[in-house]
């Protein structure tokens, strides 16, 4: 679907990211004319959104979804413009990706947004049809708001943009286009090198390239980074991302090491699902190294840590 398919395009001029990694993060409402209403949509998107900086992400998304349900109530369409974003941006990252772009298409039909929050929207379309797998429609939803002058050209956007088509070019097997993605979005970036897409990108071309050594040091610049900057939801990713390619390149130990890390963090964020399969991969990668103290040691780690998962998916259930 292009953008200009999507409904209320005529009106708003662009209805559709930001990550798993490129995602920006959720956005804060601008002064409307009801105070009393204001004060209740406020204070529900307030506590979403300290659930969100938190890593709570499950809790910002029930937070978020109320402060869509009174949106809708009042008929709101700047409140419901602002609420849907950022529960799409949730849902994102639960990989709730066929919600999170109903509730961008109910933009389009019933809501409002701003003209700096209209280019998140297609940023975050763009990105969620790229994580539901197409790759031609993720990039004509670029092509098309590019186009139409309806994507804006800061030099956040334009460093979003570019590695954002730096993924497609990877997922295409186009080193060249790549590479000149990731030079864009770091000539871009300017000072702001302290990027975490920045380093993702890299990562992802090195390992595209046959390099898991040099992709692996790349992922775990990129942890380094969001833990950094407060954004330990995706640290558990990065992380695995790190443990997958130094098992690639043969470093086991390390490998080890990232993925019983990243089940961790997973496991402290209620990410139970993922907390498993990183467990289970990471007690994988134990099993390759040489027998001793060294491979009991962390076997038992894993152990350890499947077991504190058993217990916590019990009581979640």
């Amino acid at each position: 679907m292009r953008v200009s398919q999507l409904p209320g395009w005529g009106v708003l001029q662009a209805m559709c990211l930001a990550a798993l990694g490129l995602l920006s993060g959720c956005v804060s409402r601008g002064d409307i004319s009801e105070p009393e209403e204001v004060s209740e949509f406020s204070t529900i998107t307030a506590a979403a959104r300290s659930a969100y900086d938190q890593g709570r992400m499950e809790q910002a998304a029930r937070l978020y979804g109320l402060a869509r349900a009174r949106a809708t109530a009042t008929d709101d369409a700047e409140a419901l413009g602002d609420a849907n974003y950022n529960l799409a941006v949730c849902k994102t990252l639960l990989g709730e990706y066929a919600a999170a772009r109903m509730l961008l298409e109910e933009i389009g039909w019933v809501g409002r947004v701003s003209e700096s929050q209209r280019d998140e929207v297609i940023l975050l379309a763009s990105k969620i049809v790229y994580l539901q797998g197409d790759l031609r429609e993720s990039a004509e939803i670029l092509d098309d708001a590019i186009a139409s002058g309806a994507l804006g050209s800061s030099p956040r956007i334009q460093v979003e943009v570019s590695l954002l088509r730096g993924h497609q070019a990877c997922d295409r097997q186009d080193l060249a286009a790549a590479g000149a993605s990731l030079e864009e979005a770091r000539f871009r970036s300017g000072e702001e090198t302290e990027n975490p897409g920045l380093a993702r990108l890299a990562g992802q071309i090195h390992l595209t390239a046959g390099a898991p050594a040099a992709a692996a040091a790349e992922f775990d610049r990129e942890a380094e980074l969001l833990k950094g900057m407060g954004r330990f939801w995706s640290v558990s990713s990065a992380l695995a991302r790190a443990g997958h390619a130094y098992g690639e390149s043969g470093n086991w130990e390390k490998a080890a090491n990232r993925l019983y890390r990243g089940a961790r963090s997973a496991l402290a964020h209620g990410r139970y699902g993922d907390a498993e399969t990183r467990a289970q991969e990471a007690l994988e990668a134990a099993g390759h190294l040489p027998a001793g103290d060294d491979r009991e040691q962390i076997t038992g780690l894993i152990e350890e840590l499947l077991g504190e998962w058993t217990d916590a998916a019990g009581l979640e259930r």
